[in-house]
Formats: C-alpha cells, structure tokens, sequence
C-alpha cells in the first residue's frame, strides 16, 4: 500500500479493484459495483485518507525499526499494515 500511495501522491492515477473493503480508507474516490454496473461513487474526505495513511506509516516504522529486531512482532503480515 505504501508503493501504491506514494505513486498517487506523485500525481499518477491509480484504479484498484478489489473486494476487500479495509482498502477503501486509502482511496481518494469509491466506486461500488454490482453485476458489472455502478451502483454508488463515494468521496473520501482527505481527513480520513490521510488519518489511514499516517497508521499505516506508523505500523510499518514500527516494524522496521531496528530497537524491535527479534521480537515476536518482527514479521509484518500481508495485512497488518491496513487492519491496525
């Protein structure tokens, strides 16, 4: 996710497709889909896009910092990052 936000940030246009919706609190922009039509856009506010995005960066500091190397939280799951 952190790749993905930086190349937004820098100004590149990312469309995701997924049917986890712990990723919606990334996105700029929701749009839900049913049987292959659009059934709901919603806007994010950038309040709560940047509060996920700032979490998600202190979950990954906290996993890459050196001081924690051989604990048990040494591994970060696929979706610690976002759940956290």
């Amino acid at each position: 996710m952190d790749t993905i936000i930086k190349l937004n940030q820098s100004g590149i246009t990312i469309v995701m497709v997924t049917h986890d919706v712990n990723l919606k609190v990334f996105a700029n922009r929701i749009v839900r889909m049913l049987d292959g039509k659009v059934q709901q856009i919603v806007q994010n506010s950038e309040e709560s896009r940047n509060e996920a995005i700032d979490e998600l960066k202190k979950t990954i500091s906290e996993y890459t910092n050196p001081e924690n190397h051989g604990e048990e939280n040494d591994v970060l799951g696929v979706r610690e990052g976002i759940t956290h």
